[in-house]
């Protein structure tokens, strides 16, 4: 899976989040999943491609509403994905966390 195709599906399976915050950089489409109560799957997609193209964020707010207005409450995980290799780490953590 590419960038690309990573986005279509953030856009199929994530509920957008509006930026409306201080947390993250203006411009950055945020998509997020709770997969725990409480603990949610993040992508921030930066207006900045060559600087930090994609985020990926395992993170505890309060509520979904919460996210881009205040820190998360705990960072779980964090990875800049900048390549295909990336994308596969990414999916070796998920399987195995769960």
């Amino acid at each position: 899976m590419d960038q690309k195709t990573l986005l279509i599906n953030l856009q199929k399976d994530f509920v957008k989040v509006a930026n409306e915050g201080t947390l993250f950089e203006k411009g950055t489409e945020i998509y997020a999943k709770e997969i725990k109560d409480g603990t949610f799957l993040l992508f921030n997609v930066f207006a900045d491609k060559r600087r930090m193209p994609i985020q990926a964020m395992i993170a505890t707010f309060d509520s979904l509403e919460s996210i881009s207005l205040n820190a998360p409450n705990q960072l779980l995980f964090q990875l800049k994905i900048n390549n295909i290799a990336d994308l596969h780490y990414l999916k070796t953590y998920l399987s195995a966390a769960v």
